[in-house]
């Protein structure tokens, strides 16, 4: 209401009930093991990503997107996947990088019998794979929107004139809104069912993380080793 300058109209709302079944169709974990970029730096950071990929693309035939905030991370990324699972069989898209428009990806991504797609802020929102199209989406860091982003930057310092926490007031509600977006790519129809995997650890960590967690729309949320997980993805083939 705020950002849309209504305030001073005091609109009405209303929220209203998803019809998804989303405690039964939609799985939410995050690697107890993952580490955080700050504690293991960029480098190993990007290799326990790569690594929880092919992970989940272990699942019978994974139709996984993978979202990114950062298009040099999701380059970096690539590169594991595409030394580790030439031999896989599973078609590798990243956008950017394997050439063509999103659109292009999509259509590829879509008509493929199993697939991983790396993308960044095109589809965070607005892209629609249901049914079988998609089994799972990976999110790889929380979409805090970059300090030197003109618009964003506009933002905070309108926030800090008025007296405001920049951070409190832009960065985090439009990271929990980018978010729930990104969460939202999943389950398209009533019928649709999928993981997600969340490997930024600061959702559990950071005391703005509940924010986070408050935004999912299911309840069942687990923390997982890497055993748990590879017994989860190994019954999911079942």
């Amino acid at each position: 209401i705020e950002r849309l300058g209504l305030s001073d109209f005091s609109p009405r709302t209303m929220r209203s009930e998803s019809p998804f079944s989303y405690d039964e169709r939609m799985q939410v974990m995050i690697p107890k093991e993952m580490k955080s970029i700050q504690d293991t730096g960029q480098p190993e950071f990007i290799q326990d990503t790569a690594r929880y990929i092919e992970l989940m693309a272990k699942e019978k035939q994974p139709k996984i997107l993978v979202l990114f905030t950062s298009h040099d991370m999701l380059k970096k990324v690539h590169q594991e996947l595409k030394h580790n699972m030439s031999a896989s069989g599973i078609q590798l898209l990243a956008q950017g990088i394997t050439g063509g428009s999103p659109g292009k990806l999509m259509k590829t991504f879509k008509t493929s019998n199993q697939a991983i797609l790396l993308g960044t802020n095109h589809f965070w929102e607005g892209v629609d794979f249901p049914g079988d199209e998609l089994t799972t989406v990976m999110i790889v860091r929380l979409p805090f929107r970059s300090p030197d982003h003109p618009l964003h930057a506009a933002k905070c310092e309108l926030a800090r004139k008025k007296g405001k926490n920049p951070f409190q007031t832009v960065s985090l509600p439009e990271a929990v809104l980018t978010f729930r977006q990104g969460i939202g790519r999943l389950l398209r129809s009533a019928g649709d069912k999928g993981t997600i995997m969340i490997l930024d650890r600061r959702i559990k960590t950071a005391g703005y993380g509940r924010l986070f967690l408050d935004a999912l729309p299911t309840t069942s949320v687990s923390e997982m080793t890497d055993s748990e997980l590879e017994a989860y993805v190994a019954g999911e083939k079942e």
